[in-house]
């Protein structure tokens, strides 16, 4: 909700014009974006809770970065609010996150990794949902550039 309500936000004033969360969520999706949550579904719907964990330790670890290098792109937009107060309010999502949740988080997906490696075989099936999780996050951020070069190309 923090999310949409900065994009809602940030989006109505650039447009100048209001945009709401709806909008936002309702958004077409890239082809990407959706082979990205259909193989996010599947790696966390697993049978098998090794490539679930490996799956989620991919993620975890790619949420610091990615939240950190959105928030830096974010940052390009500060002259769209009148204040840095009112830019830093907007932003909670980021602090939030940036600030603790997701150092957390990463710590817990290691620990959970490794109540399921007892062998081998258990630590190949976690690097081969660890390895599916981040060729997805690949694909899909590919989308999205290709997407970006896209509208920059026909401006």
């Amino acid at each position: 909700m923090l999310l949409e309500t900065f994009l809602s936000d940030l989006l109505t004033r650039l447009k100048g014009a209001p945009v709401s969360a709806e909008e936002v969520r309702n958004a077409p999706t890239l082809p990407s974006t959706h082979a990205f949550s259909t193989g996010q579904r599947a790696l966390f719907e697993s049978d098998d809770q090794r490539t679930v964990q490996g799956a989620l330790l991919a993620q975890e670890h790619l949420a610091y970065s990615m939240l950190t290098r959105l928030y830096e792109g974010v940052r390009n937009y500060k002259s769209a609010y009148e204040t840095d107060d009112d830019f830093h309010e907007a932003c909670e999502y980021f602090y939030v996150h940036i600030g603790e949740a997701e150092k957390d988080h990463k710590a817990q997906a290691v620990i959970s990794a490794a109540a399921v490696c007892q062998d081998e075989e258990d630590l190949a099936v976690v690097t081969e949902g660890f390895t599916r999780f981040v060729n997805l996050t690949s694909d899909y951020r590919s989308g999205v550039a290709s997407e970006m070069a896209r509208r920059a190309a026909a401006a």
